[in-house]
């Protein structure tokens, strides 16, 4: 069962990551300096929200794998 746990802790971690990391490249690109007016072909806000998305799904694996149950409803 640990070896189970080692893994699928490893596995969020990196979508954590992942997810952070794709927030941080899209913030970088949007706020780089222009240097022409042609539109790029890579949006990133939909790039973003997906980062923020995935980012927030393994936070929430992360918190349930240490142990933090939810509330009652």
């Amino acid at each position: 069962m640990a070896f189970i746990e080692q893994h699928e802790l490893l596995l969020t971690w990196t979508a954590f990551g992942t997810g952070i990391g794709l927030i941080a490249l899209n913030v970088r690109r949007e706020h780089r300096p222009k240097k022409s007016l042609d539109v790029s072909i890579w949006p990133t806000t939909p790039f973003m929200l997906a980062g923020a998305f995935l980012a927030m799904l393994a936070a929430v694996h992360l918190l349930t794998l240490y142990g933090i149950e939810k509330p009652p409803r």
